[in-house]
């Protein structure tokens, strides 16, 4: 009963969150944009972007080869707060994505033989 009287801390998760900074794409309706995700926890992330759909509207969130899908559940100035589908582990999801190599294969050095300076004088 005492439990029931006492007011809840609004800012109180059951899940922490992981801050992260990753470039992301979300799709809605045939429309994307690009994003970062700002952090992330076992069922929501927040996103940071310019234009988002609006709250309710169903989204997939792709991260390299990897696509989820999540809600949106509140919309700010260039950010956004979503509600995942379904689980992910935090810790994995950044050790597998937040740091990745730029490149894993190095193309080959290209040589330049010709210059023709008459066309660009």
């Amino acid at each position: 009963m005492l439990q029931a009287l006492t007011p809840l801390n609004p800012d109180r998760r059951e899940h922490s969150r992981h801050s992260v900074e990753m470039a992301c794409t979300i799709f809605w309706k045939g429309l994307y944009e690009y994003a970062t995700i700002e952090n992330i926890s076992l069922y929501g992330a927040q996103l940071a972007g310019f234009d988002f759909p609006p709250v309710g509207t169903a989204i997939s969130i792709q991260v390299d080869q990897l696509e989820f899908c999540a809600t949106i559940i509140w919309c700010g100035e260039n950010r956004c707060g979503v509600l995942l589908d379904h689980g992910l582990d935090p810790r994995a999801f950044i050790q597998d994505h937040a740091v990745r190599p730029i490149a894993t294969v190095l193309a080959d050095p290209a040589v330049v033989t010709d210059i023709l300076i008459e066309q660009y004088a």
